[in-house]
């Protein structure tokens, strides 16, 4: 008779039948041979194409890292793990297509990933209708976690509200109150925006302005040229991937970054590498840093010896 599939209810009974045998010092769960002989997939939908690409690349060497810990223990409830991966393309339609494939053909178990907010939000859904478990990596939309939240969905992320408000205050603080925004015109760009309008009603802040620009932009420049008569104190730039890279390359093109601050929610490793030097200025939050002493405190050395194998594996730090 073939076995069932890993249901969230045997999941939970197996890791508290764990706990159990850890506590009272005997084995509480043994796979039988058939079940220990099937790999537990773990479906995981990345943007390997457009826009934010390089980001669902390091999203998937951080699963794998994560994968091969798990099979050097033995695996999960006496269980290997594997890998199957769908390029989701940042498109929502294209996720929920490869979140269905990921789950119905390939059997996963829960699916992990993302990048865009937009498309979180699709997956989120179609986890949810599929009775399986989402971890959203990087979909920042407070909606993930908001008016949209499923029982089934986590996020390890942090939101937009959280973003925003903790660089809003601090970019006022050093810079000025009058704001300029240029903002991506998706799930992610509306929350980022409405929290920062918060942080400016609480401090007495001005947007001046605000461009929406599509998701795939690389011509700022309709939008740049409007800055400097503005007369902003703060240019807030808030696409991402290369979309960033390439908004920061021209604004420092046009000598903007010379005369006005700019900053933002957050700014990846990435992007950061693929800018030249002259343009790697400004004030951004940070997901993490592998040299944060917030994160990765002295005596840690389960988190340095993890980023020194990353950086002998891939020859660049962890982001």
């Amino acid at each position: 008779m073939k076995d069932p599939s890993l249901t969230r209810e045997r999941f939970i009974q197996g890791t508290a039948a764990g706990a159990a045998s850890l506590a009272f010092g005997v084995p509480a769960f043994v796979p039988r041979r058939s079940e220990a002989a099937d790999m537990v997939i773990i479906g995981v939908a990345e943007p390997y194409s457009g826009v934010y690409a390089a980001y669902g690349e390091s999203e998937t060497r951080g699963a794998q890292a994560a994968i091969d810990a798990w099979n050097k223990k033995g695996g999960v409830m006496g269980r290997k793990v594997a890998m199957s991966k769908e390029d989701e393309q940042s498109d929502p339609g294209v996720g929920v297509q490869k979140a269905r494939k990921l789950v119905n053909q390939d059997k996963a178990v829960a699916l992990m990933g993302t990048v865009s907010s937009a498309v979180s939000l699709s997956i989120t859904g179609a986890a949810n209708a599929l009775g399986t478990l989402f971890i959203d990596s990087g979909g920042h939309t407070d909606d993930v976690t908001g008016k949209s939240c499923k029982w089934n969905t986590f996020r390890v992320c942090h939101s937009t509200w959280m973003e925003t408000h903790a660089t809003g205050s601090t970019l006022a603080h050093k810079f000025g109150k009058k704001w300029y925004l240029i903002t991506p015109d998706y799930a992610f760009g509306h929350a980022l925006s409405t929290g920062y309008q918060d942080v400016a009603a609480k401090i007495g802040a001005t947007i001046v302005h605000e461009d929406l620009t599509p998701l795939g932009t690389t011509d700022f420049s309709p939008y740049l040229t409007k800055v400097l008569p503005a007369k902003p104190d703060v240019l807030l730039i808030l696409p991402q991937g290369d979309d960033f890279i390439n908004c920061v390359k021209q604004a420092n093109q046009f000598g903007i970054l010379k005369k006005i601050a700019a900053g933002g929610p957050q700014v990846e490793l990435e992007a950061v590498w693929a800018l030249p030097p002259e343009a790697r200025v400004g004030f951004w939050g940070m997901e993490w840093y592998y040299k944060g002493t917030t994160v990765f405190g002295a005596g840690n050395t389960v988190a340095q010896q993890w980023v020194a194998e990353y950086r002998k594996k891939y020859g660049t730090p962890p982001t």
